[in-house]
This record gives C-alpha cells, structure tokens and sequence, in this order.
C-alpha cells in the first residue's frame, strides 16, 4: 500500500534458467477491481480484470508491478 492506501503487488518468477517454461499466475481481489495497470519490461499495459480475477503469465526470471487503477 502506498500512504493513501492503494494496492499495488509486484510478482516474479524466479525458477532456475534451466526452466525455460513460463508460469501462470491468478489473482484474486478482495474489492471490486475492473482494471489494473500492469509495467511490464517498463511499459504500461491497461488491462480489464473480470469476476475480481486477473490472471498474469510470467516466463523465467520475469516481473511485472501491477496496480490496481479502477473499482467498479
């Protein structure tokens, strides 16, 4: 949380570089998100959460910042 109380979640995979597989990662929010800003490799993606739930896929050694930006 930041000082006015918004959510923000960082999210890596950190498997060995030998998994060359990529990881599929589900989140699950509390309130009433429909959208989160996701920074990936530095550039902003808008993307729309439905039933509360965001679903991210990460390859080896990836990480994105992900901020949750509207509540329906």
């Amino acid at each position: 949380e930041d000082a006015h109380g918004n959510e923000g979640y960082v999210l890596c995979n950190y498997n060995a570089h030998k998994d060359t597989g990529a990881q599929t990662i589900t989140i699950k929010f509390d309130s009433n998100i429909t959208e989160v800003v996701i920074y990936r490799g530095g550039v902003a993606e808008t993307v729309s959460v439905s039933n509360k739930t965001l679903t991210v896929s990460l390859a080896t050694g990836e990480g994105v910042i992900i901020l949750p930006s509207k509540l329906g």
